[in-house]
C-alpha cells in the first residue's frame, strides 16, 4: 500500500507548488527585461520606414478605401432597388387580401372617384381599369389593378418626365 508521503507524483506536485510559491510577483516590465521582449511603443519608435515603403503603403491602403467604399455604395443601391415602397407592400397586402376583387372596394373606390358603379363585378373591375388609364395617362392594357402604381403614379419620376 502506497501512502501520501511516498508516491512520487504527488512529491513532484509538491515540490512544483512550493517553487512557485516561493517565486515573487514579477511585473510586466520585469518580465520583458528578463526574456527581453520589448514594448509594442519601444518596438514601433524604434523602427524606421523608408519614405518609398510608406508611399506605397498608403496607395495600396486609399485604393482599399475607394474598392470597399464603392463596394458598400453598390450593396446600399441594391438594397434600395430591391425594397418595395410602402405602396408596394399595401397593394400587395390588399391583393392577398382579396380586396381588388371586392365588390364593396370597388364601388366605394369608383363613387369616390365620381364614377357611377356598374352592376356586375366585372363592368366594376373594367371601369376602374379605365378610370387608372386615364388618370396616369397609360395606353390600354397596362393599368393592371394594383400593378405600377408606384412607377407610373402621378407624383413619380416616371409621370413628371
Amino acid at each position: 500500500m502506497v501512502d501520501g508521503n511516498t508516491d512520487p507524483r504527488k512529491n513532484r506536485i509538491e515540490e512544483y507548488r512550493k517553487k512557485v510559491a516561493v517565486r515573487p510577483l514579477e511585473t510586466p516590465k520585469q518580465y520583458r527585461s528578463r526574456v527581453g521582449r520589448i514594448s509594442r511603443h519601444r518596438y514601433l519608435m524604434n523602427h524606421t520606414l523608408d519614405p518609398a515603403r510608406r508611399k506605397m503603403d498608403l496607395e495600396s491602403y486609399q485604393e482599399a478605401v475607394e474598392r470597399v467604399s464603392a463596394k458598400h455604395q453598390q450593396v446600399l443601391a441594391d438594397i434600395e432597388a430591391n425594397t418595395p415602397t410602402f405602396r408596394e407592400k399595401q397593394i400587395g397586402y390588399d391583393k392577398a387580401r382579396g380586396a381588388y376583387e371586392s365588390r364593396t372596394f370597388l364601388e366605394e373606390t369608383l363613387r369616390m372617384k365620381g364614377i357611377a358603379p356598374a352592376v356586375g363585378i366585372e363592368d366594376m373591375k373594367i371601369q376602374y381599369e379605365k378610370w387608372k388609364r386615364m388618370s396616369y395617362n397609360l395606353p390600354m392594357g397596362l393599368a393592371q389593378v394594383g400593378v405600377g402604381d408606384s412607377e407610373t403614379g402621378p407624383g413619380s419620376a416616371a409621370a413628371t418626365g
